[in-house]
């Protein structure tokens, strides 16, 4: 199943980026509607701290998704599985870095839209990281093989015990 956990963290990584860019949207439309107000100090506040925290998320996101791989590691190394399941991954990694491709692509078209163009370079963590997420992939499902293969031949080499 850890192969099958790539594409969950793929899908919540592109809804976390893409919600990320609506809410910074929405948030510079709403501190464009501010930008006369002057003598209210708490909606100017929260449209600046919220705009802040919307920020981060760029300089956040690659740690998300680091864990995220981390997690499906551990998990791969404690699954018990058997040995045809290192082919079976390596056919699945194929159509993960394919599927890969396609998300990166549906990213590209969410943040190439003209209502993003003012606010898309203070992501441009975030959007490298999704340049590269074919790749990241790759390397990630790899080390799952490995595991995979490592965690049979550790298996297979314990003497049996009557």
């Amino acid at each position: 199943m850890s192969m099958y956990d790539i594409i969950t963290v793929i899908i919540v990584v592109l809804l976390t980026s893409i919600t990320v860019l609506f809410c910074s949207y929405f948030m510079a439309e709403y501190t464009s509607t501010l930008a006369g107000v002057t003598d209210n100090t708490a909606a100017l506040l929260a449209a600046t701290q919220t705009s802040e925290v919307l920020y981060t998320f760029n300089f956040w996101s690659p740690f998300l998704l680091i864990a995220l791989f981390a997690a499906i590691l551990v998990s791969a190394w404690f699954v018990q599985t058997h040995p045809i399941f290192l082919l079976v991954s390596g056919v699945l990694l194929v159509l993960f870095i394919i599927y890969s491709g396609y998300m990166v692509n549906i990213f590209n078209e969410v943040a190439g839209h003209d209502s993003f163009a003012g606010i898309i370079g203070n992501y441009d963590i975030m959007i490298a990281m999704w340049q590269n997420m074919p790749r990241l992939v790759l390397i990630v499902g790899a080390a799952i093989m490995i595991l995979l293969y490592a965690r049979h031949r550790r298996d297979s080499n314990v003497p049996i015990q009557n």
